[in-house]
């Protein structure tokens, strides 16, 4: 009975998915080495090694369920294509979806190929949006970030080391967003760049410009948060290193947004564009309040406004 017990204990430590049981957490269903691990159905999913993958048409994990947490157990999960649009999709118009407790990597590309870590866009129906979206306890390293366009919810926290080539974290047309405690250094374009919806929470981020030549153009777009829309916070974050602004706000159509206590540092000139740079805070609508905040070492002016008419 005992010798029984043994191999079958040894079996079930050592075969089985790369995803393991317990409680309702569900199998992951995977048909080759060379396509993504799909998640399609709901419970947790536990990472018990480390994935890669290499099909520049197919990201390394598809979540095609509700109501999925994928706890990647301090592993990898990472695309050497720099083809590939994702290492981890989430597909379009699902709802309670959690990512938490690892690594996601991307390939970086020299030609400029586009890659993220994490991505869920609306394709090809624009009307309907992604539920809740929490990322948390990540390391995202190579060419592009988060991007999430059109839910209703995304939470991202203590993202610890977000190194990327190009964008950090990018959210667009989503109602609420809330953005806090995470780590981000990027290279060329944007550290937070958030679009459309309201009530966004920006709030203790430390966003830092690595200084070293961009892989590709544009050179010039480099702002360490960007916020078009409306009735949203940016709160007690820290800027080093942008070149056009620490902080640029958009139009945001009559309503207020509330911008205090960041600490904006080392803002610097381009080459031939220093009435293009160099600012700690660019705003485009003077209905956002923007107090109590520090500035340290700028090359411009600490807050500009830029009227209707003029552009930078």
């Amino acid at each position: 009975m005992r010798a029984h017990f043994s191999i079958l204990w040894v079996m079930i430590c050592f075969v089985g998915p790369s995803f393991a049981d317990h409680q309702d957490t569900r199998p992951l269903r995977v048909s080759q080495a060379d396509e993504p691990w799909i998640i399609s159905e709901s419970g947790t999913h536990k990472l018990t090694r480390n994935i890669t993958l290499e099909n520049p048409a197919s990201p390394a994990i598809m979540i095609k369920a509700d109501n999925v947490v994928l706890d990647l157990r301090g592993f990898t999960v990472a695309h050497v294509s720099p083809m590939a649009l994702a290492t981890i999709k989430i597909e379009h118009g699902l709802s309670n979806v959690t990512i938490k407790n690892g690594t996601i990597q991307t390939a970086i590309s020299t030609e400029g190929a586009y890659s993220f870590a994490i991505l869920s866009m609306p394709s090809p129906d624009f009307s309907v949006k992604t539920g809740s979206i929490v990322l948390t306890s990540l390391s995202i390293e190579g060419m592009g970030g988060i991007r999430i366009n059109q839910a209703s919810y995304v939470q991202v926290e203590n993202c610890r080391q977000i190194n990327v080539e190009n964008v950090g974290i990018e959210i667009s047309n989503t109602y609420l967003a809330i953005l806090k405690f995470n780590e981000i250094k990027y290279r060329s374009g944007t550290g937070i760049r958030v679009r459309g919806g309201q009530k966004h929470q920006i709030s203790f981020n430390d966003i830092l410009r690595n200084m070293k030549e961009p892989l590709y153009p544009p050179y010039s777009n480099n702002i360490g948060i960007y916020l078009d829309a409306k009735n949203s916070k940016i709160i007690a974050n820290r800027i080093w290193d942008s070149s056009v602004a620490g902080i640029f706000l958009g139009r945001n159509e009559n309503s207020t947004n509330f911008i205090q206590y960041n600490r904006i540092m080392h803002s610097s000139f381009l080459p031939g564009q220093e009435t293009k740079s160099g600012y700690g805070i660019v705003n485009r609508d003077l209905t956002n309040k923007i107090e109590d905040n520090g500035f340290e070492w700028n090359d411009n002016f600490d807050i500009r406004f830029i009227g209707e008419d003029e552009t930078l």
